[in-house]
Order: structure tokens, then C-alpha cells, then sequence
């Protein structure tokens, strides 16, 4: 079984998800994409790309936390299909608020910037309550409970709060194939 390893969520790994992604959605026969998420998180942006991808596939969509799924790791594990999300019972899982800014910016960009990113902010929660089928506004309030801070989840609250289904990790089998190339050289 072929997977994908997520540990840097920016532009460049956005870029190597995409290539393996559509390698597996489209040149796979397995019914399965397996995500093997080990992050500290990275770009909302990029996230959100990884995501775009995930909806867009006609394939189920495993996603595995084995480790650590912190900020946009953790939504990322919220988006595999309901019934094929794993956490292992060492994982830690995290969200807290976007983060941003530019403390070199004019006063004007600087709440400009401020009101992009709470539009950024209600909208990585709202796919999070989606996900995870919370009601509107759930994990807003569970962020705000903990004062705005980073809330650190063990797999078991991750399982209870719906970002994972299972505290398990899945065995993948991995096939290899090789051929040897013989030298006709005398």
C-alpha cells in the first residue's frame, strides 16, 4: 500500500502533496489513500490546499496521527473520511487560534491584516466543527475556554471531540517491487 507523509505544511510541501496525492488518486488502483500525519502544523493556506485536494477525491481518505498533529496538522487529521481517522494512543493533538502578523507594517495593513485573519480564523474552526460534525462554533468556544491558548489534546479527548474516530493505528501493508537489470557486458 502506497501512503503519503505529511510533516511540513507550507508551499513546498503543499507542492509534494499535490504531486503524491494525484499519483494516488489518479494512478492507484487502491481504494484507499492513506495520510500519515507527523507536524507541528505551518500555513493556513496550505492546509487549506491539502484539504481542497482531499475533497476533491472520489477515494476514501485515511488520515493517521502517530505522533503529533499540532495547528494545521490537526485539521488536516479532522479532514480524512468519517470512520478512517487515527490517532494512536502517544499521539498529542493541538489547535489553537491562526497565527499572524507583520510587526513591520502600517498601522492601516496592520488591521487590515487583522481582519483577514480573523476571517482566516472563523473559517479553520467552522471546517473543524464541520469535520468533526460539532455544532457551529464548538471549537471557537473550547479555544476561548482554555484563554486563547494552545489546546493540547490527548487522543482519547481527540477521539471525544470527533477529530479522530479511532485511537489505533491501522497497519498498512507496504508492498515493494523491484527487478533486477542483468548486464549482458562480457
Amino acid at each position: 500500500m502506497q501512503y503519503i507523509c505529511v510533516n511540513q505544511i507550507n508551499e513546498q510541501g503543499l507542492r509534494r502533496f499535490r504531486q503524491e496525492f494525484w499519483n494516488l488518486d489518479r494512478n492507484s488502483a487502491q481504494p484507499i489513500i492513506p495520510i500519515i500525519i507527523d507536524s507541528y502544523g505551518g500555513d493556513v493556506y496550505s492546509v487549506f490546499g491539502m484539504i481542497s485536494l482531499i475533497k476533491s477525491s472520489h477515494k476514501n481518505i485515511a488520515t493517521i496521527c502517530d505522533s503529533k498533529a499540532m495547528s494545521a496538522g490537526a485539521v488536516l487529521l479532522s479532514a480524512g473520511t468519517k470512520g478512517l481517522r487515527f490517532a494512536s494512543e502517544y499521539s498529542h493533538i493541538m489547535v489553537h487560534e491562526v497565527l499572524t502578523g507583520n510587526p513591520h507594517a502600517k498601522i492601516s495593513d496592520i488591521n487590515i491584516d487583522t481582519n483577514h485573519a480573523m476571517q482566516l480564523n472563523k473559517q479553520i474552526f467552522s471546517m473543524l466543527d464541520k469535520n468533526c460534525a460539532q455544532k457551529p462554533g464548538f471549537f471557537m468556544k473550547l479555544v476561548d475556554t482554555n484563554k486563547n491558548s494552545n489546546l493540547y489534546l490527548t487522543s482519547k479527548q481527540a477521539k471525544r471531540y470527533g477529530i479522530v474516530d479511532h485511537i489505533d493505528v491501522p497497519k498498512l501493508e507496504v508492498n515493494t517491487e523491484f527487478s533486477i537489470l542483468q548486464s549482458s557486458l562480457k
